[in-house]
């Protein structure tokens, strides 16, 4: 119960941030009006050569049986790369811009974009490796049935846990992506151990609420069925509305507090309204007590943060 009230005060905190700055939760709704735009430019193209059936002389097989155009595969690989990097880039700015509040100022959306601008080849480098990583994961899952389905969910996961700090390290230090996987993969390990409460809390949380769309969508399905479509297709669109929002939120707050852990693991100080205490508290460390002093002594160096407290 203790560690679950931290977590839910972690969580309340980072929503207090936002308040402070909603225009945060612009750079989740911008990378998924930008993923949208992306989907759209690749997906309808795609779609129209295939069902013109103009490409049929360079159609070759898969080894599901399945039929298409030797183009459809470099193009599903520069999507990949397009998709992971408009979702980093904001990453990067909602970063940027949290991280300038945490220290005390009063940042813009100028100076979110300042930050992810100023470091736009490591974005553009952890987009390809990012991009790749997901190919190969795909690639086992619709390759190797049931088994595959499994290795590639396992590795989704550990792929997440190792680079939980790749994007602020990116950002504060001198780094590029495959260091910066390294890096954030040594203060996961020394840092936090195997439980990561407070984010964990964010998306539980994040679940709870999302539940309230479930009658929403099943009265709207039901009336649709039933023949009372403008009712139904009502009902579902503001359940998908709340959806969406929901998940922007959801977004924003991880984006504030994984910038708060990231300072604190490579320091060991507090930020704004989140106390060092807090913040050593919401994670299990593999051994042992929570360290004092953490960020200093053997730990890794303290990051050189490359923006100004007031832009």
């Amino acid at each position: 119960m203790g560690r679950f009230r931290t977590s839910w005060q972690i969580m309340k905190k980072s929503w207090s941030v936002l308040r402070q700055d909603k225009k945060l939760m612009l750079f989740p709704v911008m990378s998924s009006l930008a993923s949208l735009a992306v989907l759209v430019s690749f997906a309808v193209p795609i779609w129209l050569a295939i069902g013109s059936g103009s490409t049929h002389s360079t159609v070759t097989s898969t080894a599901s049986g399945a039929g298409y155009p030797v183009w459809v595969y470099p193009l599903a690989v520069a999507f990949y790369f397009v998709t992971a990097f408009v979702t980093i880039y904001f990453n990067a700015g909602l970063v940027g811009a949290a991280m300038i509040r945490l220290r005390g100022g009063n940042p813009t959306l100028g100076d979110g974009f300042h930050v992810a601008n100023s470091h736009l080849g490591k974005i553009l480098g952890w987009a390809a490796v990012t991009a790749t990583v997901g190919i190969v994961l795909r690639f086992i899952q619709e390759r190797a049935g049931i088994l595959g389905t499994i290795v590639a969910g396992i590795g989704g996961i550990a792929w997440q846990l190792v680079t939980y700090f790749v994007v602020p390290v990116l950002l504060f230090e001198d780094l590029g992506p495959f260091g910066a996987v390294k890096r954030s993969a040594r203060i996961f390990k020394d840092r936090w151990g195997e439980q990561v409460a407070g984010n964990y809390g964010i998306g539980l949380a994040a679940v709870v609420f999302g539940l309230i769309a479930v009658p929403f969508f099943v009265a709207g399905a039901w009336l649709v069925g039933v023949g009372m479509a403008p009712v139904g297709a009502l009902l579902l669109g503001v359940a998908v509305a709340y959806v969406i929002c929901l998940g922007i939120l959801t977004s924003a707050l991880q984006g504030v507090y994984n910038t708060a852990l990231y300072r604190f693991a490579t320091d060991g100080e507090g930020s704004g309204v989140f106390s060092a205490d807090e913040l050593a508290h919401t994670f299990r460390p593999k051994k042992g007590p929570v360290p004092v002093g953490w960020g200093h002594g053997s730990g890794p160096p303290a990051p050189n943060p490359q923006i100004p407290l007031q832009p």
